[in-house]
Parts: structure tokens; sequence; C-alpha cells
């Protein structure tokens, strides 16, 4: 499938094309007929700092408070148990129809959705863990 795509912003309901002599040249390679025209939002995918507070506190801590619980992890399964815990995503077996779970990747989160994941989880740990999360400075 042939696609033209470019950045636009919009302001009080107008769709401004970002280089719009260059998706112009794009639309012209098309043959005449019928398209599809979606917009979607575009969100800052999570922060280096986010990722590295998640990485040096929140995994730290919630490896921690699981091992004196007992559990025998390592920072990677604690890792993997955040994301199924609080990040999960469906797999549908197209054969089957059997519906899966497991955890997502945290790489493609927007800044608001891991703050969203971060916030689970020190609820989560205040509650089952009985420990505190600081927020990040």
């Amino acid at each position: 499938m042939k696609k033209a795509t470019a950045t636009a912003t919009v302001n009080d309901g107008k769709l401004t094309i970002h280089n719009r002599k260059l998706f112009d040249e794009q639309i012209k390679s098309f043959s005449n007929g019928r398209c599809i025209v979606v917009v979607e939002k575009v969100y800052n995918k999570r922060s280096n700092p986010q990722n590295a507070y998640y990485h040096a506190v929140i995994v730290p801590m919630v490896h921690q408070g699981l091992r004196d619980l007992g559990h025998d992890v390592n920072r990677e399964d604690t890792h993997e148990i955040l994301k199924a815990m609080f990040n999960k995503v469906e797999f549908v077996d197209k054969v089957t129809g059997e519906v899966n779970e497991f955890g997502g990747s945290t790489t493609k989160l927007s800044t608001i959705e891991m703050m969203e994941f971060i916030g689970k989880i020190q609820r989560w740990a205040s509650e089952y863990l009985n420990i505190f999360i600081p927020d990040p400075i």
C-alpha cells in the first residue's frame, strides 16, 4: 500500500500541514482513486529521566520488597512482573481465538502513560509491599 505522510498541527480545529509542498509532491505520485486520510495525535515518548527513575528507583525498591516477602526474583524478573501487572497487552491467537495477556514494552509508552504506570506501581507497592516509593524529583 502506497502512503504519503506529513506532520501537521491542529489549532482551533484547523489542520496545517508542515512542509506542504513535499506532501503535495507525494500525493501527485498516486493514481486516481479512493484513499483514506487519518489524523492521529502525536505524544512524546517516555523521557530518558522517566526511564532512569524507573530503573534506578522503582525496580530496585520493588525488587527488594519482593525479596523481603520471600520471592526469589532478580531485577529483570521484577521489571517483567511490573510490566505484566501494570502494562498489560492482549494477544489474540487468530486460529483459536484464545486471548493471552503479557507485559507490554515500556519503551512505547508516552510520557503521560509512563507516569500512570509509575503511579500504579507506587500505589501497589504501598499496599502490597508496605514500601513508599518517592515521586521523581
